[in-house]
């Protein structure tokens, strides 16, 4: 987690400063956004969006970074006002899902990333996985992809005319869990 509190010192340094006043430096409160990619905080539509959206690594291939970073800064006088304890900050960041605007915050990490430009980049340490993590030899064309994902086979399991590419299959494997859950 160590990546994320780069971030936040580099975009935020008062925010990271209280963090580490509080010893909240670990950024466990954030670990159930990165591990299953926002999927409890927003609803399904929401949460298929916002994949669409850190999946394309238009800005970044670590934008899920940048969301978490833009969702502490939007709180941040809640959390340093009411001077919030590992535990304290714990319940409320919980107590956010369903709560977070997700256009805004897609919006301002967005912002942040543009802002942080070079420097946000280079506070991410090598080998911090992306919120797609591809395996080098899958074949990723965005064009071929997209294409194969749409019109060879469907996240329900139904397929199609034409046999799935490597990476549909990989995207499919690691995602279907994800989106059964969420019925």
């Amino acid at each position: 987690m160590l990546h994320k509190g780069l971030l936040v010192e580099l975009l935020d340094s008062p925010l990271h400063n209280y963090f580490k006043q509080a010893d909240c430096l670990n950024y466990f409160f954030c670990f159930r956004w990165i591990l299953i990619q926002f999927k409890r905080e927003f609803e399904y539509d929401q949460v298929t969006h916002l994949w669409e959206v850190l999946w394309t690594h238009y800005l970044s291939e670590h934008l899920h970074l940048y969301m978490c970073v833009a969702i502490l800064k939007s709180h941040r006088k809640k959390i340093m006002g009411e001077q919030m304890d590992f535990d304290t900050l714990l319940k409320f960041i919980n107590e956010l899902s369903g709560n977070i605007d997700l256009d805004w915050t897609i919006r301002e990490a967005e912002a942040l990333c543009i802002c942080a430009g070079e420097n946000g980049a280079a506070s991410i340490p090598p080998g911090t996985p992306p919120s797609l993590p591809i395996e080098p030899d899958m074949g990723l064309y965005p064009q071929e992809d997209e294409y194969q994902l749409r019109n060879e086979t469907s996240f329900g399991g139904v397929r199609r005319p034409g046999k799935a590419s490597p990476a549909a299959t990989h995207i499919m494997h690691v995602f279907r869990p994800a989106l059964s859950d969420m019925n």
